[in-house]
């Protein structure tokens, strides 16, 4: 969650900053994220049922990492608009993820206990919000060193930053393994 946090942030400061575009303009960059992540709600289900959690999420987090460090290859002299795929297709494996790891997280609760396990894991995702934001701001912030950079080392900073990120998230997808693979199945019953 650390990566996927941090991305909604640090993309709109670097269109912002490092390609001098509006506010506006990079508020609406993120559109894409969202639009896709409504088309990935309506095939969730299907893919959990024919991969499984365990293979999911693996699978899925190794490509969020890889869209992540993606972000790091269009230049400063590329239109900002080459960001607009990756967007998209990020959107589309979040909205997977985030389906896929709600749901997992409360799978094995008994009814009485659903409610405090949403509370928690509600809590859960709010820290983990709160953490990618200041960890994806750490990073470029030790990237950037000193300001008053020339615009071509600011973005070579955000670049360097969406690397860190996208790699911490494909090492991540290893903490799926310790899932059984049978893990879930009892939600795709109660779904079927």
């Amino acid at each position: 969650r650390l990566g996927i946090s941090s991305v909604p942030l640090l993309l709109p400061l670097m269109i912002q900053i490092a390609y001098g575009k509006s506010a506006v303009i990079s508020g609406w960059i993120v559109a894409p994220m969202a639009l896709t992540a409504m088309l990935g709600k309506s095939v969730v289900m299907k893919i959990l049922q024919k991969l499984g959690y365990r293979t999911t999420l693996m699978f899925n987090t190794f490509l969020i990492g890889l869209l992540i460090c993606a972000f790091a290859i269009p230049s400063l002299q590329s239109s900002i608009y080459w960001h607009l795929p990756i967007i998209a297709v990020l959107g589309f494996f979040n909205s997977i993820q985030f389906t896929s790891m709600n749901s997992i997280a409360i799978a094995n609760l008994r009814p009485y206990h659903t409610s405090s396990g949403n509370s928690l894991l509600s809590v859960n995702q709010q820290l983990a919000i709160g953490f990618g934001v200041a960890f994806g701001l750490i990073v470029l912030k030790l990237f950037e060193g000193d300001a008053g950079l020339i615009d071509h080392e600011i973005h070579n900073a955000f670049r360097f930053t969406f690397l860190v990120i996208g790699g911490l998230t494909i090492f991540s997808a290893f903490v799926f393994r310790k899932l059984h693979y049978k893990d879930g199945e009892s939600l795709q019953e109660k779904t079927a």
